[in-house]
């Protein structure tokens, strides 16, 4: 749904808020877009299951897959959402920074280089804040991983989280 959607995106921008304003603010400037927006891309795919009369495979799929939705994704549709979304924006005339992290943030060997810090932020905010299991232990514990082999520190990324689940319990 569309309040799903904006809570899941507005989840996203604020972890990556919380994490990458401590490691680089500039940084965290040009990503803060892209990572409210790098989910829109799974309206065209809800729309194509819904059609196709795939809803209720897919969410047991995702469900039993949620640490790696974009996988689910391609098998059901032919595409993950970060693909979806950086066509759309593509056809829209975006920016190449804006549609390149986004479109490279579930195939990070595939980035270029100019563009593969920025996808492999996304793909952690996008793992971490997942639209079915947000904040899962088990993704974290799995990110904690790729936070370090991506070449950042842990300890912002760990106090992000902290931070992020402390202002859910406020809600």
């Amino acid at each position: 749904s569309s309040d799903e959607f904006l809570r899941i995106a507005n989840m996203q921008s604020n972890f990556l808020n919380l994490w990458i304003a401590k490691v680089d603010v500039e940084l965290k400037n040009e990503l803060i877009l892209p990572a409210f927006l790098q989910e829109s891309g799974k309206f065209l795919i809800n729309g194509a299951l819904t059609d196709e009369n795939k809803i209720e495979a897919f969410s047991k799929a995702i469900e039993n897959r949620f640490d790696d939705i974009a996988s689910v994704e391609k098998e059901f549709v032919g595409m993950n959402g970060s693909e979806v979304t950086a066509a759309i924006f593509k056809h829209w005339n975006l920016t190449p920074n804006i549609i390149n992290s986004i479109k490279y943030s579930d195939q990070i060997q595939k980035a270029p280089p100019k563009f593969a810090q920025h996808a492999k932020i996304l793909h952690i905010v996008k793992l971490v804040c997942n639209i079915t299991h947000p904040l899962d232990e088990k993704v974290v514990e799995k990110n904690k991983d790729k936070v370090k082999e991506y070449g950042f520190e842990l300890k912002p990324f760990l106090n992000a989280i902290e931070k992020l689940e402390d202002r859910l319990l406020e809600e």
